[in-house]
């Protein structure tokens, strides 16, 4: 949408162009007026006439002055355009990465806590360990899953960021 404005202002800046250049021609004005005199004599009045610039200096100047608004414009233009790739381009490095990190969270890190979990609590079961190292191991399995949901999150986030900035 941001692209979009400056498109329009470029556009009108244009027209500025254009607009200054039909005010070099000459013009033609036409008139007709109705008039009574004394309440019932009617009188009418028509007039034509040809309007020609003489001093040119001051519509050549707003005419350049509208090809360089252009020419700012563009550039905005340009600017605009190589922020939105810088953006977009940085939206996907760091959604990859985000993926990156969710799956090495999915497939690798949670099996492997999963078990770990599972080992502890057996183990605590048959009183091979102590309620504190069940529970410390508890804490670290829950720290991993909040983690996970942390990538989800995050991983969600970048994804909607892309999809607005992509127009999607």
């Amino acid at each position: 949408p941001h692209l979009q404005i400056i498109e329009a202002h470029k556009d009108l800046a244009l027209s500025k162009i254009e607009t200054e250049k039909a005010k070099l021609l000459p013009q033609i004005n036409t008139g007709l007026k109705l008039q009574t005199a004394f309440g019932n004599y009617p009188l009418f009045g028509y007039q034509v006439g040809v309007n020609v610039p003489l001093f040119r200096k001051a519509y050549n100047g707003r005419i350049q002055a509208a090809k360089i608004e252009v020419m700012v414009q563009e550039e905005a233009l340009k600017t605009e355009q190589l922020k939105l790739n810088r953006t977009i381009s940085e939206l996907i490095y760091r959604y990859d990465h985000q993926r990156t990190i969710l799956q090495f969270l999915e497939e690798e890190l949670s099996p492997l806590v999963n078990n770990q979990s599972i080992a502890n609590l057996a183990a605590y079961q048959e009183g091979e360990t102590g309620y504190l190292e069940y529970l410390d191991s508890l804490e670290h399995v829950v720290k991993v899953k909040q983690q996970f949901l942390e990538a989800v999150y995050q991983y969600n986030i970048l994804k909607i960021e892309l999809a607005y900035w992509l127009g999607k």
